[in-house]
């Protein structure tokens, strides 16, 4: 893993999980309102992700302004689905950024 990055709307990031298998999309919001954990959730486009799918890590294998070709940046870990409301279905991360300032811990990275 090259590093992290913070999620911006309109960038293409991956789930990579054992149920759903590779699900690719854009991220279409980054402070979605999730109950457990407040306005830091980013919503995906897609719907294709499953029960099972939670703790995933989302990723790409390109940095934020396409730097580091080939290089895996870790952008979060998968959360769930939206249950109801116009969102309902769409995927649910949250963002390694958030989850590294609340455990107040980093990622050591080569």
């Amino acid at each position: 893993m090259r590093g992290v990055a913070a999620p911006a709307v309109g960038k293409t990031v991956a789930m990579s999980s054992a149920v759903s298998g590779l699900v690719q999309s854009t991220i279409r919001s980054t402070n979605f309102w999730d109950s457990g954990i407040g306005a830091y959730a980013v919503l995906m486009w897609t719907t294709d992700c499953a029960n099972g799918d939670s703790g995933a890590p989302w990723l790409t294998t390109m940095g934020p302004n396409d730097a580091y070709p080939g290089d895996v940046i870790a952008w979060g870990q998968h959360r769930g689905k939206v249950s109801a409301g116009p969102y309902q279905g769409g995927c649910l991360w949250v963002p390694v950024t958030y989850i590294s300032d609340k455990l107040q811990a980093s990622l050591l990275l080569p």
